[in-house]
């Protein structure tokens, strides 16, 4: 028998704002609870970790915060995920859209 190990993503959130809520933040740590990231917020000691770990970004809205910040610091964003207006009132329905895209991989 063989095992192949894949590591987790790295799965950095924005941190929310009032305009949008905190649904990205609650998103990201149902993905990390569910095994399928590592979800690091924005500011953390563990921030700017790259290398050999799929980067992946989570915005609450079009202005892209998280994504942004991650290019500048790890130099490229494997995939970068928003969410859709009717996900941020519904983070369940979110982290089940993207539990689906992460499990497919």
């Amino acid at each position: 028998m063989r095992f192949v190990a894949t590591p987790l993503p790295v799965l950095y959130a924005c941190q929310g704002c009032p305009e949008f809520g905190y649904a990205a933040p609650r998103v990201a740590q149902a993905l990390d609870n569910a095994g399928l990231a590592q979800a690091i917020w924005l500011g953390s000691a563990q921030a700017g970790v790259s290398g050999r770990y799929p980067v992946f970004t989570l915005d609450a809205c079009e202005k892209g915060c998280a994504r942004q910040w991650a290019r500048e610091r790890c130099g490229s964003v494997e995939r970068a995920f928003m969410l859709e207006p009717q996900e941020r009132d519904d983070p369940h329905k979110a982290s089940a859209r993207i539990a689906a895209e992460l499990s497919a991989r």
